[in-house]
């Protein structure tokens, strides 16, 4: 027995419904693998633990094995009203589930020999030639006083990818000193009307929280890196990505932008979430300006687009014939570049440090959700998050819109992995 939905194929093999996605094989779970009585879990457990309760309207769940999708679902509802039930195509805004994309784009610049790690940004964004860093000192009697002291190095392009640029988020800044800074400095293009040369204008005039190299600082480096691009290769950035990725890959519903015919698919987060952006709900108009777009947060996506892209990161930098890296740069990636520092606890948990890109888990303890050492993962603050495992060549990821809700993340994963019986 089968249905079309959302453009796809669905069939139900076992009780699980399982999809054939265009060029994307589907198989029983048991086939690779899995159990499909425990992933029918992770619908159970959303709906009536999470749904049911009001922490999001609805999710979409995809977990493949093997290049073989062995489950996807839909579960809930698009909006919170629960007018529309939400399908496996729903688009969501994925936040810093933007910043994998561009970084994996932004290597096919240094395999083309544009780029290269270890160059300074201020080969092509000379605001950035004299950084200063706020430093703290506190004397013999107890007194705190912060100055600025020259930047020890360039930021380079790999401080950038790997988040150790010192650059920051208003939220995340260490000091109240540079929370200040980064709020008077308004610098949510996803909302305000700046132009990219005006984004890196306001950037450059705060000081950086760390001497570049010396900590992973989350913030705006993946920002910066997608105008970075743009002053690269002289096109506007989702016109490249475009270009170079996701119209390859075949991700027809990845961009900054939603056609109007698709507005209706668009997955809306429960008004009563406190950590709920408003200006980040805009409606997505394709915009022929110079507008800013934000490379660290800006993108929507689908489940089977960003599948796409993770299976191509899985399979060595390849997908249906569609070469988008070599496998020692995918290698490469997903390796460590911050050993000896702190790594990205707050959203990936304990035990993982960060790549190009990526967290990735450094061993296979620590952690307090199940993995395997190399896996590598991100997520959005608006409620999405991917697992990449390449020792059980398994992927999974989960849609929705629940802002700041890193204990569903866990969940996800508690459960995906649960269901591994082979």
């Amino acid at each position: 027995m089968g249905m079309r939905t959302g453009g796809m194929i669905l069939a139900i093999v076992g009780g699980v419904q399982a999809v054939a996605l265009t060029g994307c094989a589907a198989r029983r779970p048991d086939l690779e693998g899995f159990s499909a009585e425990r992933l029918r879990r992770l619908d159970s457990v959303f709906v009536q633990q999470v749904i049911a309760r009001g922490a999001t309207p609805g999710v979409v769940m995809l977990v493949a094995r093997n290049g073989s999708v062995v489950k996807m679902s839909a579960d809930g509802f698009l909006d919170a009203r629960k007018t529309r039930p939400m399908r496996t195509d729903a688009i969501f805004r994925l936040a810093s589930m933007s910043k994998p994309l561009v970084s994996v784009a932004a290597m096919t610049l240094v395999e083309s020999g544009q780029i290269k790690l270890t160059d300074p940004i201020a080969k092509w964004i000379p605001e950035f030639k004299d950084m200063k860093v706020l430093v703290e000192s506190t004397d013999s009697r107890g007194s705190v006083t912060r100055q600025t002291v020259p930047a020890s190095r360039p930021i380079t392009v790999q401080d950038l990818l790997r988040h150790t640029s010192g650059l920051c988020y208003p939220d995340y800044a260490p000091t109240a000193e540079l929370q200040a800074a980064y709020t008077k400095a308004d610098l949510d293009g996803l909302d305000a009307e700046l132009s990219p040369d005006e984004f890196i204008h306001r950037l450059s005039q705060i000081p950086l929280a760390w001497q570049p190299g010396s900590r992973w600082q989350y913030g705006t480096s993946i920002d910066v890196l997608g105008i970075l691009i743009e002053r690269v290769t002289g096109q506007r950035l989702d016109r490249w990505l475009d270009a170079v990725m996701f119209k390859p890959l075949g991700m027809l519903h990845t961009g900054f932008q939603v056609r109007p015919e698709d507005l209706e698919r668009v997955a809306e987060p429960p008004d009563s979430n406190p950590n709920r952006v408003p200006k980040w709900e805009r409606r997505f108009a394709d915009d022929p300006g110079m507008r800013y777009r934000s490379a660290g947060g800006g993108l929507v996506s689908t489940a089977e687009d960003y599948f796409r892209f993770l299976q191509m990161l899985l399979n060595g930098g390849e997908l249906n014939h569609v070469r988008i890296l070599s496998r020692k740069t995918v290698q490469l990636m997903i390796s460590d570049h911050i050993p000896g520092l702190d790594g990205p606890t707050l959203f990936a948990g304990p035990g993982y440090g960060f790549g190009l890109g990526f967290a990735v888990r450094r061993q296979d303890g620590v952690s307090p959700v199940p993995g395997s050492a190399g896996d590598f993962n991100w997520s959005g603050r608006y409620g999405t998050t991917f697992t990449v495992d390449p020792r059980e060549k398994i992927i999974a990821i989960y849609m929705s819109q629940n802002p700041g809700r890193n204990d569903l993340r866990f969940l996800f994963k508690d459960l995906v992995y649960a269901a591994l019986t082979d």
